[in-house]
């Protein structure tokens, strides 16, 4: 494989990448990029690994292992030098040699890792707010259908243990889904400053356990309620959440 030449603009050090050949020549290509992540373009690390595995090269030298004009050559080793990447010889012609890969690259790759993390952070607040504005202004939105026991105490759980404010609840007799004294997340949502208001019907209470749990959650601030008959079953979390059937029996 022969040396290549580089047609992108003068004032341009990112345009062209480099592989190295089987007789030992950079020559320009469009091979894919590893150390783009650090923070480096594809032609300033295709110089770095030069240096690296050369030891000590003039500009004249990278230029004509790479392909690259002296001037485009130089440029990129003066990148190199500002960046910490590379140093120089005082000698005339100057040489170069690439600074320890663990001394010059770690660093960037521990702060590209920490740039990459906030990043999915804002992501994922960005996907929420994006789906928020859906619920908004698309009612198909505005339903999950919850199917099976399990699936619907999960929910449960998870309302409340998201819940900033407070927890309202309409308990109807007969448990589907969270038996009495099982709503271990009630008292830690209330040991964290959450109100839980609760409408129980009368005949909830004839389920094993229902007062004793009921007197257990008053004693830790729930403020509870009864009344003859509850249309339906109830949760809602912070006023913007709710969990209820379908159908209202």
């Amino acid at each position: 494989m022969g040396t290549g030449t580089c047609h992108c603009p003068p004032h341009r050090t990112t345009c062209c990448s480099t592989v190295f050949n089987r007789r030992s020549r950079w020559v320009l290509g469009r091979a894919a990029v590893s150390l783009e992540v650090a923070g480096m373009s594809p032609a300033e690390e295709a110089v770095y690994r030069l240096l690296v595995l050369s030891g000590r090269v003039s500009a004249k030298d990278v230029a004509l292992r790479t392909g690259l004009s002296q001037e485009k050559a130089a440029r990129i080793l003066d990148v190199l030098i500002a960046t910490g990447l590379a140093s120089h010889t005082d000698e005339t012609p100057r040489h170069f040699s690439a600074a320890p890969p663990d001394v010059a690259l770690l660093p960037r790759l521990k702060r590209s890792a920490e740039a990459l993390d906030l990043a999915r952070i804002e992501a994922a607040q960005l996907i929420e707010a994006y789906q928020e504005t859906r619920r908004r202004h698309d009612a198909s939105q505005l339903l999950e259908v919850i199917s099976g026991a399990e699936a619907l105490r999960q929910q449960l759980r998870q309302i409340q243990s998201s819940a900033q404010h407070e927890m309202l609840w309409f308990c109807k007799a007969h448990y589907v889904a969270m038996p009495s004294g099982s709503n271990a997340e009630e008292f830690e949502a209330l040991a964290r400053g959450v109100r839980y208001r609760a409408l129980y019907e009368t005949a909830f209470f004839d389920d094993d356990g229902a007062v004793d749990n009921v007197v257990a959650g008053m004693r830790a601030g729930e403020v509870a309620r009864s009344a003859p008959h509850l249309p339906l079953r109830l949760a809602i979390a912070d006023r913007s959440v709710a969990v209820m059937p379908p159908v209202v029996v």
